[in-house]
């Protein structure tokens, strides 16, 4: 597992611990000094983060195809396709970076319930009360799919 991929991992556990020690603790005052604290727009943006590490962590790591090297004062780059050169070189000293027939697959992610609502709100505050609606319901479709975009870096 790569180091981002352990770090990811750390961090959705911890996330998680905290939910589920806030849910299940009982306190009742912790509880609600918490809700005081996190906004509506801090809770979507948790759970939106924890949806993204998950689907992260649930890609398969590429294996490299090949490795480029170089050593020291300005060589230039060569390539290898033999593991276990490249691993001598790395132990020589060497400069080692993997290469990938492609990157990998990202899976689609959508919107929550709440991010909906959220677009909704937003959208129909600064609609225009002249629009037919056709046009209503185009622009808040154009709206929906610039947040999907978004969210899936486009």
């Amino acid at each position: 597992m790569s180091d981002l991929k352990k770090a990811a991992q750390q961090a959705l556990e911890a996330l998680m611990w905290h939910d589920e020690t806030v849910r299940t603790r009982g306190d009742d005052e912790a509880i609600e000094a918490l809700r005081a604290a996190l906004t509506e727009d801090a809770l979507q943006r948790l759970t939106d983060a924890n949806q993204e590490i998950e689907a992260a962590l649930e890609q398969p790591e590429q294996e490299p195809v090949a490795w480029r090297y170089k050593g020291m004062m300005g060589m230039a780059w060569s390539l290898s396709d033999d593991g276990y050169y490249v691993s001598c070189k790395r132990d020589n000293g060497y400069m080692i970076e993997p290469l990938y027939t492609h990157p990998p697959r990202r899976e689609w992610r959508g919107l929550t319930e709440g991010a909906l609502m959220g677009i909704y709100i937003d959208f129909d505050r600064k609609a225009d009360k002249k629009w037919s609606n056709v046009e209503y319901l185009m622009r808040y479709s154009y709206a929906i799919e610039a947040a999907l975009k978004e969210k899936n870096h486009e």
